[in-house]
């Protein structure tokens, strides 16, 4: 079996241990190392960083109180956080390791010690330094990207009586600690919401953590959510904290929570009540803190109606919720987004000199955006990059032939109203084939046929 990456370094003033100690760590860890002063250590640790320190807690001739190594351990924590100690103490001095503990220490070593038990308490600090330099790096980036976040000037775009009325819930809400619903059609900015709730909040500084239930596989669902031990299961090759222990002291984002499987919500409403939560492969619960953020497309209460949706996790996810409209629903809106995204996608694309014609910006206006902003966005990228003048035109927008609005249609031809069912059908599913053909009432296979009958690339 091959060495443990680590640096170990062993602060003791007994020459016979310091000896019997660096030869048994040499075998198991790339680096084991001894100072025989804790003295030593400042300027030790500017140089080699070590992952674990084992600290004697007495050093002078006769001292048993503990009070340098408490001096010491007290120094570590609060001038290298990053470093593991684990103290060492004589077969007599159980209670002060048990102080050391209670004081910051990781675990403490009796000595004489059992190899096998000295080993696998370093091993054990080791992989939680590993953890705790992870955790800290993820957070780390997650307020740069705060920071630059909150730098901008608008983050939720219009002016429409609903958008305004979402900025004074916004007001009330975000200060507070309150969980919150999220609810609205997809591309209609439920993330961008959430984001904005916890930029607005005491922890914007603290960590943002997006969970997409909808893309989360079943048997990942406890390991990405709660984390794993190493060899919880097969290709565990090392431990992991999950999403929960990431958001501890900042937000979680929940989203797409209505695609939760029923039997997966009793492990989610467990978690959400108790704010503790184990990994896989060890029952040692871990206390989680954490703003919490859901998000769904879906009719929740329909859904309870249906038993689809467990209604105790509806009433623990929604002390607050806010309703996202659709865009058609906010038509004021759209020439301000259209603006907005025009004035990112010409600077972008270095055009800044373009823009939109009066009959575009008419169709735009006209059109029902059933991928809603996230759609809009995608045309007004496109509109920059295809438009050849200095103004975007009509024909630059492709908006798909959906420019009429409720029964307002273009044509009463049969296999026109066909063709363009299909392409609402694929815009409302995002592209997703097997809903599209569910939304028309077709199987998956005659909506593939349509597709090649009417000439329609698939998205």
């Amino acid at each position: 079996m091959g060495k443990m990456k680590g640096h170990v370094v062993i602060v003791e003033d007994d020459n016979a241990i310091r000896i019997s100690a660096q030869m048994l760590l040499n075998q198991h860890f790339s680096r084991a190392s001894v100072l025989d002063s804790p003295e030593k250590l400042p300027n030790y640790i500017k140089v080699y960083n070590p992952d674990v320190v084992v600290l004697d807690m007495n050093f002078s001739p006769g001292k048993t109180d503990g009070k340098e190594g408490f001096k010491w351990l007290t120094y570590l924590n609060e001038s290298h956080p990053q470093i593991i100690v684990c103290v060492i103490t004589a077969f007599g001095e159980v209670e002060l390791a048990v102080r050391a503990l209670r004081n910051g220490a990781f675990d403490f070593i009796i000595k004489p010690w059992e190899n096998q038990k000295f080993i696998a308490t370093l091993s054990a600090g080791i992989l939680f330094r590993e953890s705790k330099t992870r955790i800290h790096q993820l957070k780390k980036t997650q307020k740069e990207l705060n920071k630059h976040y909150l730098g901008s000037k608008d983050h939720l775009v219009g002016e429409s009586e609903q958008m305004q009325e979402i900025r004074k819930m916004l007001k009330k809400v975000a200060p507070t600690p309150a969980d919150v619903l999220i609810t609205g059609d997809n591309g209609s900015g439920k993330g961008l919401l959430a984001k904005e709730i916890h930029c607005l909040s005491p922890v914007a500084d603290k960590a943002f953590v997006h969970v997409d239930l909808s893309s989360l596989p079943e048997t990942l669902f406890e390991s990405e959510l709660f984390g794993h031990e190493k060899g919880a299961f097969t290709g565990a090759n090392e431990a992991r904290p999950g999403r929960f222990e990431l958001a501890h002291g900042g937000t979680l984002f929940l989203d797409e929570i209505g695609n939760l499987p029923v039997h997966l919500q009793s492990k989610l409403l467990v978690a959400l009540q108790e704010r503790k939560i184990s990994r896989l492969g060890t029952t040692e619960e871990i206390r989680v803190d954490f703003r919490l953020i859901t998000a769904t497309n879906q009719d929740l209460f329909k859904m309870v109606d249906e038993e689809s949706f467990r209604q105790d996790l509806l009433y623990r996810i929604n002390t607050i919720e806010i309703h996202i409209p659709s865009l058609r629903h906010r038509p004021d809106d759209i020439s301000i987004l259209c603006k907005h995204f025009l004035d990112i996608y010409s600077k972008k694309y270095r055009k800044p000199e373009l823009g939109i014609e009066d009959p575009a910006m008419h169709a735009l206006k006209k059109y029902t955006w059933p991928g809603n902003i996230r759609e809009l966005m995608h045309t007004m990228e496109r509109a920059v990059i295809l438009c050849e003048e200095n103004t975007i035109k009509t024909e630059d927008l492709s908006l798909r032939g959906h420019e009429q609005k409720g029964s307002e249609l273009k044509s009463l031809n049969l296999n026109e109203l066909e063709r363009m069912a299909m392409l609402e059908a694929i815009e409302r599913s995002n592209g997703n084939i097997t809903k599209a053909a569910e939304m028309i009432g077709i199987s998956r296979v005659s909506f593939y046929r349509n597709l090649k009958k009417h000439g329609i690339k698939q998205i």
